[in-house]
């Protein structure tokens, strides 16, 4: 194995000496392993490389391999393995505010689209959006609606914006500037996921799918003799499946139940699950997790259930408000400011505590923002919109976005 340093430095950082001229025969070539950069010379990639090198010798020798081309295949996976860790670990620490007056009035949830568009919804219907400029733009839900809006999403199959909200409020819009109100009256609708061709919103004892995007139509839950308040949904395109995630209000039991016909019919999983508040579908590791204040469980097919990380604590955090799933960590974040989130190695999603890295997000501290975060989602890289690659996260006073998570 040998690693090369083809490009010299013309202006070397502050603290460093002076350039001098490559020694002869080093112009191209670069270095070698082994060799050490003349007196008076720094490269910019030298330390990044030399730690690259070292960890590929201890991921070769800790794995029993050798230097043979049989090996090539698992170095070059090791090899993109860590540079993906690497990659999440620096972007879910910085952040950049997209709007921080007052994102959503009382933002509750984000979506975005194919497009150039993303909308927060929030109380009193408050809907912001982007055009894929640099500002957001206040833009009110149907003038009769003066409820709250609690969730939102993006179908692609319609080609819209979807947000549900209190006294079955249901509206949708193509970009989030004009909206147009679907169903209303009744229970309130908590949360809601596209599919791949329906939308399933879901709530206070209540579940209503649209396979048209204009028509709404109310179904029978798998728990029809409790009043089972849906907490969450969500939607796995490799098994074609909703599954929803909600509380029994008589018992406190967590149930889950699951449709595999555009959320027509639901079948309830075989046991009851201690986990109420939220569901995300994984496509990177095809497994369903779901999560309460302090837990978070885990599925392949959202009938069968075990745990993932076991107790979690956020200290004067709150319980875990958001759960992401990207390629190599599963991210928890905390409902209290300063917004703290917890990492874990998917790899290590085994029900113990494991290694867990905390890092504090979000302009922890320094300009006096004391809001809590609502909600916090994963752009995929392909999603054809402004914000790929990327989380975006929405809190009572800012929306925010992170660095590039690849």
């Amino acid at each position: 194995m040998e690693l090369k340093l083809d490009q010299w430095a013309t202006t070397p950082p502050v603290g460093y000496p002076g350039t001098v001229s490559p020694p002869p025969g080093k112009r191209s070539a670069g270095f070698t392993n082994g060799e050490e950069p003349p007196a008076g010379y720094f490269n910019h990639a030298w330390d990044a490389l030399a730690d690259t090198q070292n960890e590929l010798a201890n991921l070769i020798t800790g794995a029993g391999l050798t230097r043979s081309e049989s090996d090539l295949t698992q170095v070059l996976a090791a090899i993109k393995r860590l540079s993906i860790v690497r990659t999440e670990l620096a972007g879910i620490t910085q952040w950049v505010d997209l709007d921080t007056t007052g994102a959503g009035k009382g933002g509750n949830a984000i979506a975005a689209s194919s497009h150039e568009d993303a909308v927060v919804v929030g109380a009193s219907g408050a809907i912001r959006w982007h055009d894929g400029e640099t500002t957001w733009k206040s833009r009110s839900a149907t003038a009769s609606f003066t409820g709250a809006l609690f969730d939102v999403c993006w179908s692609s199959a319609f080609d819209r914006f979807v947000a549900v909200g209190s006294s079955g409020e249901i509206q949708d819009s193509p970009t989030g500037d004009v909206w147009t109100r679907r169903n209303t009256g009744g229970a309130d609708w908590f949360a809601c996921a596209a599919g791949a061709a329906a939308v399933v919103a879901v709530g206070m004892n209540g579940i209503m799918n649209t396979t048209n995007g204009t028509s709404w139509i109310a179904r029978t839950s798998a728990f029809p003799g409790s009043v089972y308040i849906s907490a969450g949904v969500a939607y796995s395109p490799s098994l074609n499946r909703f599954c929803v995630v909600g509380l029994d209000s008589g018992t406190y039991e967590t149930k889950i139940q699951c449709s595999n016909d555009a959320g027509a019919t639901w079948v309830a999983a075989t046991a009851p699950l201690p986990a109420s508040e939220g569901i995300i579908w994984s496509a990177d590791h095809g497994l369903f997790f779901a999560w309460n204040d302090n837990e978070v469980f885990k599925s392949p097919d959202g009938m069968v259930w075990n745990a993932a990380t076991g107790p979690v604590l956020f200290a004067t955090f709150g319980g875990i408000q958001s759960v992401v799933a990207l390629p190599a960590h599963l991210v928890l974040f905390g409902e209290r400011w300063p917004q703290h989130a917890k990492l874990y190695r998917v790899e290590e999603l085994d029900g113990t505590p494991g290694t867990v890295v905390e890092q504090s997000i979000f302009r922890p501290g320094g300009d006096g923002f004391t809001g809590a975060l609502s909600r916090v989602i994963r752009i995929r890289p392909d999603a054809g919109n402004a914000f790929a690659g990327r989380l975006l996260g929405v809190m009572t006073q800012r929306i925010s976005a992170s660095h590039y998570l690849g």
